[in-house]
């Protein structure tokens, strides 16, 4: 039971207030760090997206039952990046078949059209642009979709390769009255017919390897009897490590370990009869062995000076780290007058050597460490010499 109570604190200086319009609505919850979910309009049909898959999608759309946000300032592009993506799957086509819509003066609408093409607009001086379209869908196909708008310029990208139309686009995306932003209908009630997941919108934009990564990573999830949730009760994580031997991560929580490949959880660890208590508080993963505490530990691991020691020094990166850490190197007939060096995704730097040197880190020092949400960057605030080898010893993440 939630319990809502509008009332005046007896210590205000209000002797009397009014509240009007109080409205409690069924909403999906946004798991991102803006936490601003979509109200449910209507009635709509949550079911898996495969069978026992625990991903589920959105169906039973019409002109009253769809998803919409109210007016959200953040959504207010005006003409820089933008970002949205999701998956589909149609069930039939109509005339227009709306993905998301956002009237106003600067108008975005994404949809799918009778003849299966995808179709991105945006407002540019208050008429509606032409169409980016190239790509074709067919009913029953879970499809991955990205539009974007990066450096004025509009990309569609579906599963994880760009539609080679683009289109230079420098328009304002701003809602001066205020519209929400439905999802699957449009003013015209437009209906999308099929099935929708994964939704999500950003004011920036991600590269062309990222949206790659994103397909490659989430299509598991549309197998069947695909796993993607923690195990147990407890959603609170409380340890983690990665066996990059079996690319596997262990996520401990208060009643077990959950472990995951990529997106899907392939096994869950019970501890109850394996120790004396069910709490994970670490967890140790290498060459597909594993090991799990219900007691807290700290490390503490000093790099050596010279390289050429570090590099020596598996057994105690393996104690400290979990697995001994990679090196990433740079070859010195390539690093002259370059100040930013960028590791692979899914690895983080942990110590830097220049000429086989220790570099210490810090932005008064030597290096500073960037990551834009997908790679780590090291950067040098002086270039290194020329001809001095640069090696990142990075663990994975």
């Amino acid at each position: 039971t939630t319990y809502i109570t509008c009332f005046v604190d007896s210590s205000a200086d209000a002797a009397s207030a009014t509240f009007d319009n109080i409205t409690c609505k069924l909403a999906e919850p946004d798991r991102s760090v803006k936490n601003t979910g979509l109200h449910v309009v209507g009635s709509l049909t949550k079911a898996p997206v495969a069978t026992g898959s625990e991903l589920v999608a959105y169906s039973g759309f019409s002109d009253i039952n769809y998803l919409e946000q109210p007016y959200n300032p953040d959504l207010d592009f005006g003409t820089g990046d933008f970002c949205v993506m999701g998956w589909v799957k149609l069930s039939g086509l109509n005339t227009v078949n709306t993905i998301l819509n956002r009237d106003g003066v600067g108008r975005l609408f994404i949809g799918i059209y009778s003849d299966g093409t995808l179709r991105l607009y945006t407002e540019n001086g208050g008429v509606i642009t032409d169409a980016l379209t190239d790509a074709i869908f067919s009913v029953g196909v879970w499809r991955h979709i990205c539009c974007v708008r990066i450096s004025g310029v509009l990309k569609i990208f579906v599963d994880g390769l760009e539609v080679p139309v683009t289109r230079t686009d420098n328009g304002v995306i701003d809602i001066s009255a205020e519209a929400p932003t439905t999802f699957f209908i449009d003013a015209a009630n437009n209906e999308f017919n099929g099935y929708g997941t994964l939704l999500r919108i950003s004011a920036t934009a991600p590269s062309e390897d990222q949206i790659k990564h994103i397909y490659e990573t989430e299509k598991y999830l549309f197998q069947e009897n695909a796993a993607c949730t923690l195990a147990g009760t407890s959603s609170a994580v409380q340890a983690l490590a990665y066996d990059e031997d079996t690319d596997r991560l262990f996520a401990g929580t208060a009643d077990g370990t959950s472990v995951f490949s990529g997106l899907r959880r392939v096994d869950y660890i019970d501890n109850t009869g394996t120790t004396t208590s069910d709490d994970v508080k670490a967890v140790a993963a290498v060459n597909g062995m594993y090991s799990i505490g219900t007691a807290a530990e700290v490390t503490a691991y000093v790099p050596a000076q010279s390289l050429r020691e570090e590099l020596a020094r598996g057994d105690e990166q393996t104690a400290a780290f979990g697995a001994a850490l990679e090196g990433f190197w740079f070859t010195g007939d390539a690093t002259g007058g370059v100040t930013d060096f960028t590791l692979d995704p899914g690895w983080k730097p942990q110590f830097v050597y220049n000429a086989g040197l220790l570099v210490k880190e810090g932005a008064a020092d030597q290096y500073t460490v960037k990551f834009d949400g997908f790679r780590y960057t090291v950067s040098f605030a002086v270039a290194p010499a020329d001809g001095n080898d640069i090696c990142i010893m990075a663990r994975r993440i």
